[in-house]
């Protein structure tokens, strides 16, 4: 090295040595920091895949196992649903038997241990109405020392006939029975049963029902049809047709009583001497 150079590096002017030096120096330097930061940077990404995957792993198993228990001491859905199907099944049954009562109670014909009484409907007055009510009244003439009624076929071909006579003037009250040597009863029993009308003709035909009482009558016919009759609008203070021959309609206004026409079950009683 000359002079001029050896002042020229000495001075820091020699650009290509002494730059060299520094720059040399520099670049060393410079990757020590880039290896702490990589050092670093590797410390950084381990700490949040620690995060990540080992702690949230454990988290997770624990709130796994947090379920898993939870669910374990809750009861099984099948426990859950069956209880609850057993209850529809109660209720539906419950209902079903409600409903197999009414049905019972509204359809009469329907034999039933539970049923209650029902009112009695026209098609119901036959002939087995007719001697479960001739039954009561007999226990009754029976209870007073007296014969029963007894049926007589004869007795009751006249009020079958008797029916077919009265109906063509309704409106008169046993019309044709002038003249006849029996006793007679027309009754409207429609809407009640044996025992009820018994009940009824006791508070409100006392006259019908004191004939059939009649310690002198030991026979009788019957005749069930229906026909024609006067029936009271709303309610009347007279319940009772004293007599043969009489106008209803005329007697029934005298009483401040409205009439209309319809048509119920007739039933016929002849009465008449053993």
């Amino acid at each position: 090295m000359d002079d001029d150079d050896w002042r020229s590096w000495k001075n820091g002017l020699y650009d290509n040595r002494y730059r060299g030096v520094r720059r040399h120096s520099g670049q060393r330097n410079r990757k020590t920091i880039i290896t702490i930061l990589a050092i670093v940077a590797v410390l950084i990404v381990g700490y949040f895949v620690y995060q990540n995957y080992f702690t949230n792993g454990i988290i997770q198993k624990e709130t796994n196992t947090a379920v898993n228990n939870a669910i374990k001491s809750q009861p099984a859905l099948g426990s859950i649903i069956k209880p609850a199907v057993d209850t529809v099944s109660k209720i539906t049954k419950e209902v079903s038997k409600q409903v197999t009562t009414a049905t019972s109670q509204l359809n009469p014909q329907t034999p039933s241990s539970t049923s209650v009484p029902i009112e009695q409907t026209p098609s119901q007055i036959n002939s087995q109405w007719v001697s479960s009510f001739m039954s009561i009244v007999n226990a009754q003439r029976q209870q007073s020392g007296l014969r029963p009624l007894v049926e007589n076929q004869a007795l009751d071909s006249t009020a079958k006939s008797r029916f077919d006579t009265m109906i063509t003037h309704y409106q008169i009250s046993h019309y044709g029975a002038t003249g006849m040597n029996i006793g007679e009863v027309v009754f409207y029993p429609d809407g009640f049963s044996p025992q009820d009308y018994v009940t009824n003709l006791q508070n409100t035909a006392p006259l019908h029902w004191q004939l059939l009482l009649d310690p002198q009558l030991s026979v009788y016919g019957y005749h069930v049809e229906i026909g024609p009759t006067v029936e009271i609008l709303g309610s009347c203070a007279v319940t009772e047709i004293p007599g043969p021959d009489i106008d209803e309609v005329q007697f029934f206004q005298q009483h401040g009583c409205q009439t209309t026409s319809g048509d119920s079950t007739w039933l016929v009683i002849d009465l008449n001497f053993g």
